[in-house]
């Protein structure tokens, strides 16, 4: 049965901490691969995107393609779904790819929120979940809270261990704003393109 990961996001834009949670979970849990999939309209966030679809998957495009492991999934924003929910999403790849085990990668920021997210029960049904916690991290409520969602929504969720990456896609679109360097932030590829192109500005 193949391993496959799924870190889904609205990479605008990808940047180094999303690079490194995937290389993270292929290494840790030994994943045939990663499918990038970029959301359509998330029910977290709404449609805030400041680029376009195309743009994004170009820098996705660019930022994955020196490893062969990684890939791009265009399962929800060719959906037809007004808004996409995880538990829906992994319901379809489960029904088109039988012989997938799938493992949903979380930051740990998520894990908080995962018990409000739409059908909880049914993601853990569907997918292995990993949530990430930095390699310099100890925080044994971290812990405490995988093993309270494990015995609640009869889940597999499993510790993602990565490397320290203080940066979110939101502060990098304001470093651009206010002319400053992105550099060691996103792939040199990913901000090669985000100057060539303008954005955020």
């Amino acid at each position: 049965m193949k391993k496959v990961g799924i870190l889904g996001g609205t990479f605008d834009p990808i940047h180094l901490g999303h690079i490194n949670l995937a290389e993270a979970a292929l290494e840790q849990f030994d994943l045939d691969s990663v499918a990038f999939m970029p959301t359509g309209v998330s029910p977290h966030k709404g449609k805030i995107h400041t680029t376009t679809l195309q743009q994004r998957l170009d820098m996705v495009t660019l930022a994955i393609n020196s490893n062969d492991n990684f890939y791009i999934s265009r399962e929800e924003i060719d959906s037809d779904d007004e808004i996409c929910y995880t538990y829906k999403t992994l319901q379809r790849l489960r029904e088109k790819e039988a012989d997938t085990e799938f493992y949903f990668i979380l930051g740990g920021d998520s894990l908080r929120d995962f018990h409000g997210w739409r059908h909880p029960e049914l993601i853990s049904q569907y997918a292995v979940i990993l949530a990430a916690v930095r390699d310099d991290m100890e925080n044994q409520l971290f812990y405490d809270t995988i093993d309270a969602l494990n015995k609640r929504f009869n889940a597999d969720i499993r510790p993602l261990i990565t490397r320290k990456t203080d940066v979110s896609s939101h502060e990098i679109r304001d470093l651009v704003k206010r002319g400053e360097s992105i550099e060691g932030y996103v792939p040199d590829e990913v901000c090669d393109y985000i100057s060539q192109n303008e954005l955020y500005k």
